[in-house]
């Protein structure tokens, strides 16, 4: 029961405020209607991650490359809300350029898997839910599975850093406009 509250909380609450905010008039605040993209692709990762704590077994090709995709997407759509926020007043689709990776990794993780026999599928499957488990005869396409996600986990922790440094910058520089340009800083700042 615990377990289940602590599996599907985040998977609830992020899609609940997808919803709230994508069902916002766009024209009206476009930095609060693309904050309820983020929160959907936040839903994505944490539905991935239910399905995976739970266990579930089928579906899991569709899951791993929504997961790869999708956490590949959170700080790229962060970064993102923080440039409607700060410095863009409509969206750019220079911007497209950061969701690049992602859909990369959940695109050939899905390849990969399609290539796979439903035999090796399934004794990934296993390798990735019982890490303990050492798999001798692991076949090429199984190989590059791996690889694929070892290489996403390293992108996404480069992405954590680049997109909190950069967002950061923007809003400090934001602050700094504001502060210079209005006397009563009064909800102004970020």
């Amino acid at each position: 029961m615990i377990q289940d509250i602590i599996i599907y909380t985040p998977m609830y609450v992020t899609f609940f405020w997808s919803v709230v905010l994508l069902l916002t008039r766009r024209e009206k605040n476009r930095a609060k209607f693309f904050l309820g993209i983020f929160m959907f692709s936040a839903f994505l990762v944490y539905l991935s991650h239910a399905h995976f704590f739970q266990k579930v077994e089928t579906g899991y090709i569709y899951f791993n490359s929504i997961y790869n995709f999708s956490s590949l997407a959170v700080y790229p759509l962060f970064y993102w809300y923080i440039r409607l926020l700060t410095v863009e007043s409509d969206y750019k689709t220079a911007n497209l350029v950061h969701l690049i990776p992602g859909f990369l990794a959940g695109i050939s993780a899905f390849i990969v898997f399609l290539i796979m026999s439903a035999e090796e599928q399934k004794t990934y499957y296993q390798y990735i839910i019982d890490r303990n488990s050492s798999v001798e005869n692991f076949s090429l396409s199984m190989q590059v599975q791996k690889y694929i996600f070892h290489i996403s986990r390293i992108v996404f922790l480069f992405q954590v850093a680049f997109y909190v440094f950069k967002a950061q910058n923007l809003v400090r520089r934001h602050n700094k406009r504001v502060a210079n340009f209005y006397s009563n800083l009064q909800s102004r700042s970020i």
